[in-house]
This record gives C-alpha cells, structure tokens and sequence, in this order.
C-alpha cells in the first residue's frame, strides 16, 4: 500500500511538470499559429491502471546501470569536498599577485628579444668588419712576404673544414685561422713546418701587415732578431726599411747587422762596479766625425 501512494506521488509530480511544459509549448505554438491545440487527457489513474495492467516493471540490468551511475556520482562528489566559501576571495587575492608577475614576465621576454636583436646586429657588424679586415691584412701579407723573402706567397685561411658539415655559410667566418706561408722556391705549407728564421720573418710579415691596419706613432721590438741568421738579418733590415717611412721603431738587438740600420744606438754600460751609464751615440754624426 505504502509502495502504491509513493508511486501514485511521483506519478502527481510528474504529471504536473508534464502539464507546465505542454502549456507552455502550447502557449508559444498559438501565439505563433492562433490555433488552439487540445490538452492531452492523461490521469494518475489511467497511467496506474496501465502500470498494473501490463505489468511494468524497471528492467534488472537497468536499475543495475541507474545504481552504478548512482555510486559513481556521489564518489565525485565526495572527491569534491566540502565547498570552499572563500573561493571567490582566494581567487581574487591570486589574480592581484599574479598580474605584477605577468607584467614582469612580458619585460623580460620584451628585454630578451631586444638582446637577441641587438646580439643580431652586433654579429652582422662584427661579420663585417672581420671579413673586410681579413681581406685588408691578406693584401698587405702577401706584399710584405713577397718582399722579405723576394718571391713566394702567405695568407690567413679560414678553418672551415674543422667546422660541423651541418655549419652555415653565414656562419663560416667563425672558423679558426691557419697562416699559410710558401717562400719562393718551396711548396705551400704550415707555419710549423718551415725553419726557424723563416718562421720569425712569416710571423714579422704577418704582425707588420695587422700593424699597418691601425698604425701607431713608434712600434718597439724585443729580439725579434735573436733566431736569425746573416741572411734572414738583412731580410729583416729591408722590411724595417720599407715600414720605416711611416712609423718610428725601438728595438732591442744584440746584433751587429740590426744595429747598422739604426739612426740612433742606446745602451747601458757599468765602467764602475755597482754603477750603470747610459751611452747614446748617433750614427749619423758618427759617419760625419769619421769622414772629418
């Protein structure tokens, strides 16, 4: 009995909001239409009647499916918790933290692409001038090599074949630099490879053309001379006279044939013991008293 007025309530309840809907959709269909449209005639007794009559019944695995949603519901809501009341405050306290952050953010990122286009720049700049400089000191090498040892070739090589196979050609001019040296009379080759006296007048040749690039007032020499022979002696006296005429050189040398080209000799003598002189003598004047 208690199982029947239970159903026979929710049969009442759901007839009602079956009715509230139908009015309305019937309101809003003569409103569009001007037509009446008739008003179902349905009772909780006819739908109890049908119910007994035919034997209704919720399907076994149905009210299986309707249970395990059921559990499944209540588990989320359990997973949920208790509602936070104080969410909306929380949320708002974050977003106040949270917008100084993002503008700090947006200036770093803004600060870092002004870097990389700055670092851009700078490397096309430095690309440039690294290239036209190579260019410039390959030109004055080979003239001044030609004139140290009267013939042959030197220049500065880009290492490429040391670089990844993967590398740019833009990013090429990063290589290292291998000086090349070829004397007259010999085969192209390494600096290393080349003797003693050659090396220093290569490496002279090589120094004296980066000079010329951004030239100075005077250039001082520190016994540039020491490794050389007689015959790479006067190889190197002819290259201080072709720098000569544009700058002024200082040079330490215990060697007769450097000092000979000298204007003016210094050096320091002790005809006491314990007690240093400073000698200067001029050769220019000294070539005119022995002529008197």
């Amino acid at each position: 009995m208690a199982r029947l007025e239970d159903a026979s309530e929710k049969a009442h309840d759901a007839l009602a909001q079956y009715y509230k809907i139908s009015s309305q959709h019937t309101h809003n269909n003569n409103s569009n239409n001007n037509e009446q449209v008739p008003s179902p005639n349905i009772s909780v007794s006819s739908l109890l009647t049908d119910f007994i009559a035919y034997d209704r019944r919720v399907r076994p695995e149905k009210i299986i499916e309707l249970e395990t949603e059921l559990a499944s519901l209540e588990q989320q809501l359990n997973k949920i918790g208790a509602v936070n009341l104080a969410a909306v405050a929380e949320l708002a306290e974050v977003n106040d933290r949270l917008e100084p952050l993002a503008q700090q953010t947006a200036d770093i990122a803004a600060s870092m692409n002004t870097l990389t286009d700055a670092i851009t720049s700078i490397d096309e700049t430095t690309k440039t001038l690294f290239m036209q400089t190579l260019d410039a000191v390959n030109t004055e090498l080979a003239n001044l090599f030609a004139k140290v040892f009267g013939g042959g070739h030197a220049s500065l090589t880009l290492n490429v074949d040391d670089m990844p196979t993967n590398t740019a050609k833009s990013e090429q001019w990063r290589a290292g630099l291998t000086l090349m040296a070829q004397p007259k009379g010999k085969r192209n080759s390494r600096l290393a490879v080349l003797s003693g006296g050659e090396k220093t007048l290569t490496a002279l040749s090589l120094i004296f053309a980066i000079f010329k690039q951004h030239p100075a007032p005077f250039c001082v020499l520190d016994e540039v001379d020491a490794p050389l022979d007689d015959a790479n002696v006067e190889r190197f006296t002819s290259l201080i006279h072709e720098l000569a005429g544009d700058l002024q050189f200082i040079f330490i040398s215990h060697n007769k044939l450097a000092m000979q080209i000298a204007d003016e000799l210094k050096g320091i003598t002790m005809p006491n013991a314990g007690i240093s002189t400073l000698v200067s003598v001029s050769l220019e004047e000294a070539a005119h008293y022995i002529d008197r």
